[in-house]
């Protein structure tokens, strides 16, 4: 492997259904049904110096209590660098439970889960103004959608300038189309405004079984890379949600690889330096996973 100096892991989910309902668990006949917690990543192979965790979509009224835990395992040595947690920001609610997030130190984001949310719902006046709420207390903002949903984030992202939005796995784009045509497109008008970064995350998913390759994934990668600058892309895993695809191991190779072939500065930023500047973190703050 192309192991790199310094990693840190900008996507990393922990779940445990004695502390939290996840509904959408309920139905999952996958080994995502279990609980997975830091001894499972470390298990994994991640060998971190650093990991942000993002929601893992427990019930709306947990949001809080699922970063106060995440605290708590920081506390108790997983490197944690920052959390990115959820708030309802379409809701009259939104201001009370920014306020209550901002209690806890190391949220430095939030997740409002838009992947499967009707047409609109990304550009709704009262969301929008959510999301503008973030400004006020230094919360970025990681959009979480498909690939037909670009078009909303663009106009969300512009309508709210003064927040940093964080693209989560590319985007989703349908790896086996094989044709990037339209995504790159709106990538690279998403990629003109300085205030969207973007995870090098996630593809396994959005890909058959068959084009789960270096050679499938690279030209997605390669043009995030090339529309963002290393400046604006970080490594993230996805895990566990990717390891119905692949492991922890393999993508971070497809990563690693591909960022290798680029200055050391560029390495750097991709692999540790992006995630730290965008939400703040510091590697070294804990015990390292390795």
């Amino acid at each position: 492997m192309n192991q790199p100096s310094r990693i840190i892991d900008s996507h990393v989910h922990f779940w445990d259904r004695s502390r939290f309902e996840y509904r959408w668990l309920a139905e999952e006949q996958s080994h995502l049904a279990m609980d997975h917690l830091p001894a499972q990543l470390r298990a994994a192979g991640a060998d971190l110096d650093g990991l942000v965790f993002i929601q893992a979509d427990c019930r709306d009224d947990q949001g809080f209590d699922e970063a106060s835990w995440v605290h708590d395992l920081a506390e108790q040595g997983v490197p944690v660098v920052a959390v990115v947690a959820h708030a309802p920001l379409e809701t009259d609610a939104a201001a009370r439970r920014l306020d209550e997030l901002t209690t806890l130190p190391l949220v430095r984001g939030i997740r409002r889960l838009l992947q499967d949310e009707k047409a609109g719902f990304g550009v709704d006046p009262q969301f929008v103004d959510g999301v503008r709420q973030l400004a006020a207390h230094d919360f970025s903002f990681d959009l979480c959608i498909r690939e037909h949903q670009l078009r909303e984030c663009l106009e969300l992202t512009a309508r709210v300038p003064e927040v940093t939005f964080i693209l989560d796995h590319l985007g989703k784009p349908n790896v086996s189309a094989g044709d990037f045509g339209e995504w790159s497109v709106l990538i690279d008008e998403l990629a003109s405004r300085p205030n969207v970064r973007c995870k090098l995350s996630g593809l396994g998913n959005e890909a058959q079984p068959q084009d789960r390759t270096m050679a499938a994934f690279r030209p997605w990668i390669e043009h995030a890379i090339s529309a963002f600058g290393a400046d604006r892309c970080m490594y993230g895993s996805d895990w566990p949600v990717s390891t119905l695809a692949t492991t922890y191991v393999e993508w971070l190779e497809v990563i690693s690889t591909i960022a290798s072939e680029l200055p050391e500065r560029e390495r750097d930023l991709i692999m540790a330096g992006t995630a730290l500047a965008t939400y703040g973190g510091r590697a070294g703050g804990h015990e390292s996973a390795r």
